[in-house]
């Protein structure tokens, strides 16, 4: 039962050194002694084993990563028994088909760790790589299984495999009171990898629009029309957050009218992404900066000319981080980046340094770094599921 590892310490059992070739692990259960070996750490299980389910009574959090164990049934199992004070679970899970290692992790395992904590949990974190479609139906009895959620304040979910919307629907209704952060990204929904019906589309956003107190909400790679939005939008007056990019490569289905909904409904917004919506134009993407003041963060697939790029970030004085489709040429970010003081951070997609940062004035130049460090601040607190918006934890 190890996973993750440490700075330089030793092993609790043999005393050997961690080094750069021999990472030790730590304990699951206790989160605190580490092993260099699985050997190490069965030889002194009886030993430990007391202190470990003290320690283990105490903690709050359990993160599971297959790239650092594979056998997920037994840390649940004991999970399940003697973890009493869980609040926040984060699975992961990569499974090396070339490699043919699988991760150890069956329905009725995880379905039961589930139960156990049911009532007790906050957050729960689900990520799978998209190439691991028939393992996800697998280990989720193709979804079924999250029907034992309740009351969860963050739900957060990558590449979620559900066989119909109606187990999705339930899993999120049995949320709805409570949850401020919700990810479904690369959502497959029925037999068909790359779309979803115009039912379940519907019935999806009808779900979603009674989370009143959704802070964030990400749907990323979605199928989603306008009329959805029309429908989920409107009944969030809490929402800060919008992750909305479409499907990578075709691209997705929202046009200016979404736009529009979100113009109207969301003016408190601080971060939208709107990439790979290519039916979205330029004239859509200034609606939204004109409306939304508090607009920190925006990404589009919009093509932009110099001009409409200067007057968005006129219209958003906050704007702290764009990213576009387009490529602009490098004297053209100097002079945005001067304009702006070295508030505003560019990339431009698949680019992250768009322009040498030398060459602006003293005073920008370390502006601009300052605000390249606090966005790197941002995305860390990604991926800490407690911090439901990053912008407000950082900006206040």
């Amino acid at each position: 039962m190890t996973s993750g590892s440490s700075s330089y310490h030793e092993c609790d059992h043999c005393g050997a050194k961690e080094s750069d070739e021999k990472r030790l692990s730590k304990c699951t259960g206790c989160n605190k002694v580490l092993y260099c070996s699985t050997h190490c750490q069965k030889t002194a299980w009886k030993s430990h084993e007391k202190r470990c389910r003290r320690a283990s009574n105490k903690a709050d959090t359990l993160e599971l990563d297959d790239e650092k164990l594979n056998n997920f049934d037994s840390i649940l199992g004991y999970a399940s028994k003697y973890m009493k004070n869980l609040k926040h679970v984060k699975l992961r899970i990569n499974d090396d088909h070339e490699n043919k290692k699988r991760t150890i992790l069956t329905a009725s395992i995880l379905q039961s760790f589930l139960k156990s904590t049911q009532g007790q949990l906050e957050t729960l974190q689900w990520s799978m790589d998209d190439f691991c479609f028939h393992c996800g139906k697998e280990k989720t009895n193709e979804g079924q299984i999250w029907t034992e959620l309740h009351g969860l304040k963050v739900l957060r979910m990558n590449f979620p495999v559900f066989s119909n919307s109606n187990d999705l629907c339930k899993v999120i209704k049995q949320q709805q009171a409570s949850v401020m952060s919700l990810a479904l990204s690369s959502l497959v929904m029925g037999r068909d990898i790359k779309t979803w019906s115009r039912n379940d589309c519907r019935a999806l956003a009808r779900a979603i629009s009674h989370c009143k107190n959704l802070v964030r909400l990400e749907l990323n790679e979605n199928f989603l029309r306008d009329s959805d939005l029309e429908i989920m939008v409107p009944r969030l007056p809490n929402l800060r957050i919008l992750l909305l990019s479409g499907e990578t490569g075709p691209g997705g289905h929202l046009t200016d009218k979404s736009c529009k909904v979100i113009s109207r409904m969301c003016h408190n917004l601080q971060e939208l992404d709107i990439g790979y919506q290519r039916k979205i134009t330029a004239s859509g993407v200034k609606r939204i900066c004109k409306s939304c003041p508090y607009l920190r963060m925006i990404q589009t697939s919009a093509t932009l000319q110099p001009k409409e790029v200067e007057g968005l970030l006129c219209m958003a004085p906050k704007l702290f981080f764009m990213g576009t489709e387009t490529c602009f040429d490098e004297a053209f970010y100097l002079k945005m980046a001067e304009a702006t003081g070295g508030r505003t951070v560019f990339r431009a997609f698949g680019i992250c340094n768009v322009f040498d940062v030398e060459a602006l004035s003293s005073e920008v130049q370390n502006e601009y770094r300052n605000s390249q460090y606090l966005l790197h601040l941002v995305m860390h607190d990604l991926a800490d599921p407690k911090i439901i918006n990053e912008w407000e934890n950082m900006f206040g």
